[in-house]
């Protein structure tokens, strides 16, 4: 297995430009220069393969377009653009195996394809409305603290996150949930929360959207339980204020 140290290396010296590793267990992320639409860095994970290596996303890319696209019209396109950089799209991921030889070629035409079905996607999915319950979250907290909206915080994956809502004086998290796609959004959130819980004392809290109907968004909460504090908005007399002040 190839160190995170040299594979930083040799990635740096492919793309005349510093990139950033971790470890974990037996494989590296490899933070690299390529961007999703929304400007976050595209990661890509190294993992032993028989005599080579497994480059891939790790599912990040396609995670973040499910419910905004129909999941056929998704894999089809993924497919044919991630062949264009000589690389698959499998079972919702990005990927390659290669020799030692070709191992940073691979991540770069990994992370270049990513990218693409990153950037196609905009073409495919409606344009997405501002999120009136995150203002109106976002908005009650600003009475009583500095209140920051899509903050871009880095997870122990090297994935920059853009969180919705940021108390910095109390390194505070906070996850509007609601609308058509709560379940989808509810996902994503717990894959955020999970990946930021490693780097930082950050606190996290999402607050659900039950104003149209009280008792919904159980799924919602088991789910997110498991990675921090969980309210409804029918209840924000009652958590507002220690929130605002983190107590």
């Amino acid at each position: 297995m190839i160190s995170a140290t040299e594979l930083a290396q040799r990635v740096s010296r492919l793309l005349d430009a510093e990139v950033e590793t971790a470890t974990f267990d037996d494989r590296i992320s490899l933070l690299t220069p390529a961007e999703y639409p929304d400007g976050g860095g595209v990661v890509v994970f190294v993992e032993p393969y028989g005599n080579g290596f497994l480059v891939s996303d790790r599912g990040t890319t396609e995670a973040s377009l499910v419910g905004y696209v129909n999941e056929r019209r998704l894999s089809e396109s993924a497919a044919n653009l991630a062949h264009r950089f000589g690389v698959r799209f499998e079972q919702g991921r990005v990927e390659a195996t290669c020799t030692n030889d070709e191992l940073e070629e691979t991540c770069w035409r990994v992370a270049l394809a990513a990218a693409a079905i990153g950037a196609a996607d905009a073409f495919l999915r409606p344009p997405r409305s501002e999120n009136t319950f995150a203002r109106l979250v976002a908005d009650a907290l600003s009475e009583g603290a500095r209140v920051e909206r899509n903050r871009r915080l880095s997870g122990a994956s090297g994935h920059e996150h853009r969180v919705s809502i940021f108390l910095p004086k109390t390194h505070t998290i906070i996850e509007p949930i609601g609308g058509e796609e709560a379940w989808r959004t509810a996902r994503l959130v717990y894959a955020e929360f999970g990946d930021l819980s490693q780097v930082n004392g950050y606190r996290f809290h999402a607050v659900l959207d039950d104003r149209s109907e009280p008792g919904r968004l159980e799924d919602e909460e088991r789910l997110l339980v498991q990675k921090g504090q969980v309210a409804r908005w029918s209840d924000h007399g009652r958590w507002l204020a220690g929130l605002v002040s983190g107590n």
